[in-house]
């Protein structure tokens, strides 16, 4: 193992808590965080509205991480040297002359498995539960615990009727039905339709407001796949997959699965990516370097869960979050409509978001029963569950007691920081305890933000490279507005990324997805205290025990038509933290 945090050296001294320690130790520690709170400051004015570190911050810390700047500027020289190698392969053409020639930017890279298979239905369908965006599916509900059948008729309109289910469960189907039975699930965007896009967005949508596309997925037999059912583009545009005009060449369902799958990518990589993993996290980790000392065994932690955080995210904001950058060049809103999607998303989210078994169960995808298939809740519960344990394991070094939580007072600054309780709210994290009392509570605010810094972020990271490099599977923005007339194979061009726009896409997949700085629980603790004899157990255990598991459902479910793997959440693909 090696040190892998902002430490420049690992650890010696075994950490202690604030209250054990004698007046010069407790007078040092709060110089020591007086000092802190002078570097690391928070933006006065940032674009987003998650609390944000001056840029001098992270410019304070980089010369921590060389080790990882070195790899990442190696993982932007492959980007370009792949790109550059497509565009003077395909220099004669200005444009992209039909579907498979995006698949020539595959120039140094492997070609992607979802080019042959992105056409499929039920490999569309899968994508909800192992692709790219993996937390959209909500089951269908007729308590109102979930969207129902009032929820449909509003947002499909009169099209969607029994009738519809007919093809899918056979005469007498009906959509009560069907519901109570928990087979039916949706995929709502509407939150993109409460934001406007720059006049200067790419993409047809340019100073109007964004389709916000609903798909409907039916599990019709004893199989754990899905069915794509219906999309609706608005209540007047509904498109049906099993429609007799697909036989006869129409394509306007594909057409449809391309707005939902643009709808997707930018609802990910805006909101599950860019404000819950990136933004968020950047909240935490000024808090932790404000308020707990080095030598506080939470700060020993954490440490290794952010490192080169601060880092990248500055480089966000220089390459992604600006006039010119990468979010203005690809996504449907252009920077003003992604920053009002980011804003709407943060204004009704709370903390307890972070919980993930709860997240899972809120959207109804916690029953195997009705949904067998969900590589994303289920190797996702085995590593949830081992970083409970680890947890429980290292917070009983330092916390005897719950006693010793609630006497903790550089905890209770760390908390009162995100509450918003003290320095007049800054900092203040949406629903972030005040208070921190009991072990329990630690331990369970630790592990979402353990888990947010690594294997969340991993999953709605690293699959990029396998579904967005690939245009005609996931277009950053849409090039012409849902057709009402019918559609051929060549028509479906006009819909997706020009040639100048999927070089910008593809390099971003690579540049956000082509590098993993470390791996979970891989890193150095303190020898002295049993630390470090614990961490170095919990990594075994995830290698020997989580990750061949996770092997074995991944032979099943590629073995299985219509289903895909699911290699983002194996041991060795999560880093400690949000790193790229």
């Amino acid at each position: 193992m090696s040190a892998s945090n902002d430490d420049p050296t690992p650890p010696v001294t075994p950490p202690t808590l604030p209250q054990n320690d004698g007046l010069v130790e407790r007078a040092e520690r709060e110089a020591e965080l007086a000092l802190a709170r002078e570097a690391y400051e928070y933006a006065p004015n940032a674009s987003v509205p998650m609390p944000m570190a001056a840029s001098k911050t992270a410019l304070f810390a980089l010369t921590e991480t060389i080790p990882w700047f070195e790899g990442w500027l190696l993982n932007q020289g492959k980007c370009v040297a792949d790109l550059t190698a497509w565009k003077l392969k395909t220099k004669t053409q200005p444009t992209m002359p039909d579907l498979a020639a995006y698949a020539d930017v595959f120039v140094t890279y492997d070609t992607p498995e979802i080019v042959t298979m992105w056409q499929d239905d039920r490999i569309f369908a899968a994508q909800r539960l192992a692709g790219l965006n993996p937390t959209s599916l909500v089951a269908v509900t007729t308590d109102g615990a979930g969207p129902t059948l009032a929820t449909l008729g509003q947002r499909f309109g009169p099209a969607l009727t029994d009738a519809t289910l007919v093809p899918f469960f056979g005469a007498g189907a009906t959509l009560e039905r069907v519901v109570a039975d928990g087979r039916l699930f949706v995929s709502d965007y509407a939150a993109l339709g409460d934001i406007t896009a720059d006049a200067d967005a790419p993409g047809w949508q340019a100073g109007q407001k964004l389709v916000a596309p609903i798909a409907l997925f039916a599990r019709t037999g004893d199989g754990a796949s899905l069915d794509p059912v219906a999309i609706a583009l608005g209540q007047d545009r509904t498109y049906f997959a099993r429609d007799e005009r697909t036989a006869a060449g129409d394509e306007r369902w594909a057409m449809a699965k391309v707005f939902v799958q643009s709808a997707d990518y930018n609802y990910n990589q805006l909101i599950n990516h860019l404000a819950f993993t990136h933004l968020l996290e950047e909240s935490i980790c000024l808090a932790m370097h404000r308020r707990l000392s080095h030598q506080h065994p939470l700060y020993r932690l954490l440490v290794n869960h952010f490192t080169a955080l601060l880092e990248i995210n500055q480089i966000g904001v220089l390459t992604l979050i600006s006039k010119t950058g990468i979010i203005s060049q690809i996504l449907e809103g252009g920077l003003g409509g992604s920053l009002d999607l980011i804003r709407n998303a943060y204004a009704n989210w709370t903390f307890d978001a972070l919980d993930f078994p709860a997240q899972i169960a809120s959207r109804g995808t916690n029953d195997a029963a009705t949904l067998p298939y969900y590589p994303f809740r289920d190797d996702g519960m085995l590593v949830w569950n081992l970083l409970g344990n680890y947890l429980d394991d290292y917070l009983a070094l330092y916390y005897t007691s719950d006693d010793d939580v609630a006497r903790d007072y550089e905890l209770a600054g760390f908390a009162g920081q995100l509450a918003g309780t003290i320095d007049a709210g800054v900092g203040r994290v949406p629903g972030f305890p005040s208070t921190i009392e009991t072990l329990d509570q630690l331990r369970e605010t630790i592990r979402r933000i353990v888990w947010m810094a690594g294997p969340q972020h991993a999953a709605v990271n690293y699959p990029q490279i396998d579904f967005s490099t690939f245009v005609p599977n996931m277009s950053g923005a849409t090039f012409a507005p849902p057709a009402d007339a019918s559609v051929d194979a060549t028509g479906l061009l006009a819909f997706l990324a020009p040639k100048t726009i999927t070089e910008a896409q593809v390099h971003t997949s690579y540049a956000l997805a082509g590098y993993q700085y470390d791996r979970l629980l891989d890193y150095t603790l303190c020898p002295a205290d049993g630390s470090q004899a614990l961490v170095t157990k919990y990594f075994g255990l995830l290698n020997t025990s989580i990750a061949p598991t996770i092997v074995q459902r991944n032979v099943e479910r590629a073995a299985t038509p219509g289903l895909l793997a699911y290699p983002y959440l194996l041991p060795a693909n999560i880093p400690n933290s949000t790193s790229v």
